[in-house]
């Protein structure tokens, strides 16, 4: 797992994928980057967002998720723009779809915008991927 460091000790992109609502990726920048490889290729048919523990300014409100089969060469899969992520906390956003998926072992997620602009922080406790094995 790669992407922007966490604010806090416990903070970091790994705790996406933990499956502990508790944890949280906080990071010290509105637009960050987080790529990981999974133990063999997937697709990814949709996914959701777990919401965090405080500031809903911070949620995500853009994004893009790509995939890839080398860790280089990555295609799109799902840009989502405005989005509204639920405010209150621990609480998963709505179904988002990918539109085309494809069988790939790599992935990375770019924030592109948060709910509220110029707060300098981006969080969220939990990414879901559903899938399945190709």
């Amino acid at each position: 797992m790669n992407g922007d460091a966490g604010v806090g000790e416990n903070e970091g992109p790994v705790s996406i994928f933990d499956g502990d609502s508790a944890t949280k990726w906080c990071v010290g920048n509105e637009t960050p980057t987080a790529e990981w490889k999974m133990t063999e290729a997937v697709t990814v048919n949709y996914y959701y967002f777990t919401t965090a523990n405080d500031a809903p300014e911070r949620n995500p409100a853009g994004w893009v998720l790509y995939g890839s089969a080398d860790g280089s060469t990555w295609t799109e899969l799902s840009k989502v723009e405005g989005a509204t992520l639920p405010t209150e906390f621990f609480t998963d956003s709505e179904q988002y779809k990918v539109e085309n998926p494809q069988s790939f072992q790599f992935y990375k997620l770019e924030i592109t915008a948060i709910a509220e602009p110029g707060k300098g922080l981006l969080q969220f406790s939990e990414l879901k991927l559903f899938q399945s094995a190709k």
